[in-house]
């Protein structure tokens, strides 16, 4: 590894360090307690701590994946339930709508927010708006594509379904 590369990782670790110090201070004050309490040398499972079983990103990457994979629209149409929010999916005229405009949109251009693997994983998330709306959490991610300026699909929070991100809006 070139001395100029190992160098500009160290100075970065240290700043992510920096942050992290800085973030736990802020959370301690927050709270007024000792929040930390982990030996240095505890093993902590990355998994754990850094996936989260149910997010948008997940159910966006699942939707490519099904894209990819499926090449029927009816097919498509079928996989995709289970990511549709109960607003749109549990009102046929919604669903209809859905399925008619913004579906038939993005399956025309689902591959170009995406690497030319096409892998799907390989979206980019330009960046997020997050709303509350009292429980009810709403997330728009905004994807880039070379083709056309970055734009939003929305996720919210799913009552009727133990609270898990599902699709609201699909503006891609």
């Amino acid at each position: 590894m070139k001395h100029e590369t190992k160098s500009l990782l160290l100075k970065k670790i240290l700043f992510i360090e920096q942050e992290l110090q800085s973030l736990k201070r802020i959370l301690q004050e927050e709270s007024g307690e000792e929040l930390f309490h982990f030996a240095e040398d505890e093993a902590i499972d990355a998994d754990v701590v850094f996936t989260e079983k149910d997010s948008a990103e997940q159910h966006l990457e699942h939707l490519f994946s099904i894209m990819r994979q499926t090449p029927s629209s009816d097919e498509q149409k079928k996989a995709l339930a289970d990511l549709i929010h109960s607003s749109v999916s549990g009102h046929p005229p919604a669903l209809d709508s859905f399925f008619r405009f913004s579906f038939k949109t993005f399956q025309g251009r689902w591959a170009d927010y995406l690497d030319e693997n096409q892998t799907p994983s390989s979206f980019h998330i330009e960046r997020r708006k997050e709303n509350s709306l009292g429980e009810l959490l709403e997330l728009k991610l905004y994807l880039s594509s070379d083709k056309r300026s970055p734009s939003p699909i929305t996720f919210k929070k799913d009552p009727k379904d133990q609270m898990t991100w599902k699709i609201l809006s699909l503006s891609l």
